[in-house]
């Protein structure tokens, strides 16, 4: 079957619009990795440098729609082309989809929070890094840096040193490296 959609494919290249070569291929690399599995063989087996790709494309496309409230496994998997269960399966080394979104939300509040000029109050950076609500950037922000994020930002402004200021950022990847596959992926 893998080897007539090949052939099939070669035949009517030349038929294919341009804004549909994209979904072929997607579709033909699917098939490909359905006969592969029934081989016997894991997606990362197949090729995990495709699928580093892959996850540093969706890490690329969370920072872009970070402050988005609409930003979520289903908008990922829709931009990425992919099925929601492998966009799952591509950021099980992270902790996940959600909470993947969380610690960067969380990381971008901080940043807000930390910085010198800024005026706006503690629920508009909220908003501004993504949160839905107050509350639930309260929480989350709790959850990775072990203070409210009122808190926190008063800290910061009376000297830095408490004991939070040693919290570890969340173990993530330089964004400069996201850099060539947001250039890749408009």
């Amino acid at each position: 079957m893998l080897a007539d959609t090949m052939q099939s494919l070669l035949r009517h290249a030349p038929l294919i619009l341009a804004e549909d070569a994209e979904r072929a291929v997607r579709a033909f690399a699917e098939m490909l990795t359905i006969s592969f599995r029934a081989g016997g063989l894991t997606q990362n087996q197949i090729n995990p440098a495709h699928d580093r790709a892959r996850l540093l494309r969706a890490r690329a496309l969370v920072e872009r729609h970070l402050a988005s409230g609409s930003l979520g496994p289903g908008l990922l998997a829709a931009e990425m082309g992919v099925s929601r269960s492998r966009l799952y399966d591509l950021f099980k080394p992270l902790g996940g989809v959600s909470r993947y979104i969380r610690e960067r939300r969380a990381s971008r509040l901080r940043d807000l929070l930390c910085a010198p000029n800024e005026t706006r109050s503690v629920a508009a950076l909220a908003y501004a890094a993504g949160f839905a609500t107050e509350s639930h950037a309260s929480r989350t922000f709790r959850e990775f840096y072990g203070a409210a994020p009122g808190r926190y930002r008063r800290q910061q402004r009376d000297g830095g040193a408490s004991w939070w200021a040693a919290a570890p950022a969340p173990a993530l990847e330089p964004l400069e490296n996201l850099l060539p596959a947001l250039l890749e992926h408009p």
